[in-house]
């Protein structure tokens, strides 16, 4: 669960408990205050009873005294049934008011009031209170309280949740936007940074972030000026030492003695090496220019078939010693908007990279189909082998600057046949320059089948 999702969450639940907390408060609080009230009220009427019984009694009219009763069960329904008991030698008398209810709730409530004049003079009154009464009377207001209070709390969480959806949405914002260009940090555009002014905590996360994606981004430069400035330093000396490995191999090649073979065998590795070595800084220096975007293509309608049987036939001998097919399945005369020269460093490198990962008896295959995507015509070019193949894991970063997969460890090459891991990085900036896209399809076991596009040429200038 995201943090504004939890954050909504928690402060519903908060708002839930505390208003589910409250009002069970308040309806406990109002239950003891009605108590309280009935008490209460049940006193004075007791008092005013008492009352109006002793000024009955001195006046010696009981009919005062049954009036009064009466009024009083009229206004409290539950006074269900009073006794009366007049004691005034030589007039005695019983009154009953009302029905005694067949209730098991009934209190009982007995008052002997006698008269200050002549104790013997005394009227006993019995009150019976059906307390199911006061019961339903109490319960059918806190009913009525109930669906007031449930009405509040309904209201109160949909207000709640709306106003910690909007401090989420307010919080959690800055973090969205900082999640995105951290996103762009990490896929390589260093140096981006996030517009936010607030002196809170999150402004200053931003503003550390912030930092730290210049300090990156001049770090980066500087790596870049460093790695350019060194291959164009190398380049030329390296150069001046293949240069003169061949023109003394011309001279011990011309020699036969013992000594002089071992030398040319000498001069060879080191030919072979430098060549290597030559190879690595050229592509440090295009992988330079890719990342300073000052690497160009100059895309121009040209056949493609005689550039792949050239490498073909440059790859022939190796693949014929690897005991791997080598076939070249591209029609003559399929022209396509290319730059030459790149266009051969994208062959050369899959069809390179296939004859490493293909085993003895294997099979390359390369390709051209045509295929039409609005008004425009284009060639699919593909490089098809049945080597060991890659996983999902390998796949994911292999157009990578300096990324390999474990596909060099499995198939128990050496150093300077796995690469740098810049040859494919390489051919995915030259395809796109070119406005194709290259893709790869593999699986372990299967092999692999690299696959870019070309727009098509009517023909060559």
């Amino acid at each position: 669960m995201k943090i504004g999702g939890k954050f909504i969450l928690t402060t519903t639940l908060l708002l839930t408990g505390t208003m589910t907390i409250l009002s069970y408060g308040i309806l406990a609080s109002v239950s003891a205050i009605q108590k309280q009230d009935l008490e209460k009220q049940a006193r004075v009427v007791e008092n005013s009873a008492q009352r109006v019984a002793l000024d009955a009694l001195l006046q010696k009219d009981e009919l005062q005294l049954v009036s009064y009763i009466n009024f009083l069960k009229a206004q409290y329904p539950a006074l269900c049934y009073a006794k009366i008991a007049w004691n005034y030698p030589p007039m005695s008398q019983k009154i009953e008011l009302g029905k005694l209810s067949k209730s098991s709730d009934i209190e009982e409530r007995r008052f002997d009031i006698q008269s200050p004049a002549n104790p013997n003079h005394n009227v006993i009154m019995q009150f019976y209170v059906d307390r199911s009464v006061l019961k339903k009377a109490m319960a059918k207001s806190k009913e009525k309280l109930a669906q007031v209070i449930l009405r509040i709390w309904g209201f109160s969480i949909i207000l709640g949740a709306l106003l910690a959806w909007i401090s989420a949405w307010v919080l959690t914002f800055p973090l969205k936007s900082l999640a995105q260009v951290a996103s762009q940090v990490g896929s390589g555009h260093l140096g981006v940074q996030l517009e936010w002014n607030s002196r809170d905590e999150i402004g200053a996360l931003v503003y550390s972030f912030n930092q730290m994606s210049e300090k990156l981004k001049e770090l980066d430069t500087m790596k870049k000026n460093f790695v350019s400035s060194v291959t164009h330093e190398l380049r030329s000396p390296l150069g001046a030492m293949i240069s003169l490995a061949a023109l003394v191999k011309d001279k011990l090649s011309a020699e036969e003695t013992p000594a002089s073979k071992q030398s040319l065998d000498y001069l060879e590795r080191i030919e072979k090496n430098a060549k290597r070595l030559e190879q690595f800084i050229n592509q440090l220096l295009d992988a330079a220019k890719i990342e300073q975007g000052k690497f160009t293509c100059s895309p121009r309608p040209a056949d493609i078939s005689p550039i792949v049987a050239d490498i073909v036939n440059l790859f022939g001998p190796k693949a014929k010693e690897n005991k791997i097919q080598l076939s070249n399945e591209i029609p003559e005369n399929s022209f396509a908007m290319a730059d030459p020269d790149r266009i051969r460093q994208v062959f050369s490198n899959l069809i390179s990279n296939a004859l490493k990962f293909t085993p003895s008896n294997g099979e390359i295959k390369i390709k051209a189909e045509k295929f039409r995507e609005g008004d425009e015509r284009f060639f699919e070019f593909s490089v098809q082998d049945n080597g060991k193949g890659m996983s999902e894991e390998d796949l994911k970063k292999l157009f990578q600057a300096f990324s390999q997969g474990n596909n060099g460890n499995a198939q128990g090459l050496s150093g300077s046949e796995r690469g740098t891991g810049l040859g494919l990085y390489i051919v995915k900036s030259i395809v796109e320059a070119h406005g194709g896209k290259i893709s790869v399809r593999s699986s372990p076991g299967q092999g692999s089948v690299f696959t870019f596009t070309l727009k098509e040429a009517k023909s060559a200038i």
